[in-house]
């Protein structure tokens, strides 16, 4: 599934990608695009340039692989993911601004899929990873607690299971031995 993220130029951006089934030894590129002119990142330059570029991405846990990078202008940027031991591949859009970010727009209940949920979901462990959020804190006597890492791993391992059920068939296949 395609995502779309506000970024800010010339701020750091970690690009973190769950690749089921992904182990740390993997082979996993990233290449980034810049849709006004089409050039490519140079992840050793640190430039767009006219030429086919990659770099590599680092395993940080479980399933998740992380890149950094950050946007000299405000453009749109294609970045697309390869697992080459999985033959998968990811893509990821990323709009850099200069200015403010929009506000997400945030369906009402009952018009989420679990496929929607499952990417709230992903973006949470995301921004848990990426701005290290504490666990909880108090603004003025009030107290707010955000859901542990272990919960949302949870939900999204459930909400990847409805997803991948939906896809498939239906159909369970059952094989019966004669006992010995």
């Amino acid at each position: 599934m395609d995502t779309q993220q506000y970024i800010k130029t010339g701020k750091l951006c970690s690009i973190i990608q769950a690749i089921p089934e992904s182990a740390a030894d993997n082979n996993v590129v990233i290449s980034i695009k810049r849709l006004s002119d089409g050039f490519m990142w140079n992840f050793t330059d640190l430039v767009f340039e006219d030429a086919v570029n990659s770099g590599p991405m680092v395993f940080t846990f479980d399933i998740f692989w992380k890149a950094e990078f950050t946007p000299p202008t405000s453009d749109t940027y294609i970045v697309s993911i390869e697992n080459s031991n999985l033959d998968v591949k990811y893509a990821q859009i990323l709009v850099a601004v200069s200015d403010s970010i929009p506000s997400p727009v945030v369906p009402e209940p009952g018009e989420v899929s679990a496929e929607a949920l499952l990417a709230i979901v992903n973006q949470a462990i995301y921004a848990r990873l990426n701005n290290g959020a504490v666990a909880s804190y108090s603004i003025g006597g009030r107290n707010i607690q955000y859901m542990p890492l272990s919960e949302l791993e949870a939900l999204r391992k459930s909400l990847l299971a409805q997803t991948q059920s939906a896809k498939s068939s239906g159909r369970t296949y059952a094989k019966f031995e004669r006992p010995i």
